[in-house]
């Protein structure tokens, strides 16, 4: 499995799937290699197909994540103007025999939906998209948002003991709760393997597995630049057998990691305290 590299400094997960339902606008911002950013909308639309355009409407400039899906069309929410899924102009509310100008179009972006994540290049011209084996077992978590660069939250992650099933007596406590994670890894006992996978070239997506004799885990998180050193992580777990409250205890999990990234000025303390 690959993320393959483009011109356009490659593709990047920018949300999970799960998140964006029929009919559901989210407003995005695409970080391109050099720093530049794109303000975006991610909408799906009553077919389930997911688009990504620029965050505008060519008539006077509203932002279209403010609008609604009206009929199949992205609908902005100054003037009632409708766009279908092509980008162009389908109805003009105020002229409503009028047939709409071919100029009156939105910016369409390069989108692929792939191994329950969605991605972007920031490109209208199509480049070969990420390809990932469906994975039905995985469960869409949440997007995690950490208040530090991709480099930083990168190089945390590496250094990392990135499993839930090993978490301390004491960062349980922390977190408020001792998780179905921490029953499961009682049950299998403390000996367990790690491994630990960036797919390259890209470096976007890492994958976490666990095993030991009793079952296994496996988390997934996809890894998107943010403006402002910011962080995206849009995570996916699975684990065998479930534990009860799996979602549950991986949020909890996800907001010790986050703590500690935030505040730790390199992330090699968690090394230590995420053991």
């Amino acid at each position: 499995m690959s993320i393959p590299a483009t011109n356009s400094g490659g593709w990047q997960p920018i949300a999970l799937s799960a998140e964006l339902g029929p009919g559901a606008i989210a407003p995005n911002t695409l970080v391109d290699a050099n720093g530049q950013t794109r303000e975006v909308v991610l909408w799906r639309d009553l077919d389930a197909v997911a688009h990504l355009w620029d965050d505008r409407c060519p008539h006077r400039g509203m932002r279209l994540s403010y609008g609604f899906v009206r009929n199949g069309n992205l609908t902005c929410l100054y003037h009632g103007f409708q766009y279908g899924a092509d980008g162009q102009c389908r109805y003009i509310p105020a002229h409503p025999r009028m047939e709409p100008p071919a100029t009156l179009c939105t910016t369409a972006l390069a989108l692929a939906e792939s191994g329950g994540l969605l991605w972007a290049n920031g490109y209208d011209t199509p480049q070969q998209s990420p390809s990932l084996e469906a994975d039905n077992s995985l469960q869409a978590i949440r997007t995690l948002v950490i208040r530090r660069t991709t480099a930083v939250t990168r190089a945390a992650l590496d250094r990392a003991i990135f499993d839930p099933l090993t978490t301390r007596a004491a960062d349980r406590q922390l977190v408020g709760r001792e998780g179905a994670w921490a029953r499961w890894r009682d049950a299998c006992g403390v000996h367990h393997e790690v491994s630990y996978a960036w797919h390259e070239p890209q470096t976007r997506l890492i994958e976490i597995e666990a095993r030991c004799d009793s079952g296994s885990s496996r988390i997934r998180i996809g890894v998107q630049t943010l403006p402002g050193e910011r962080t995206a992580l849009h995570v996916q777990a699975a684990a065998e057998p479930e534990p009860a409250g799996l979602k549950h205890d991986v949020h909890a999990w996800l907001r010790l990691l986050r703590f500690h990234i935030e505040n730790d000025s390199d992330g090699r303390g968690l090394l230590e305290t995420l053991r």
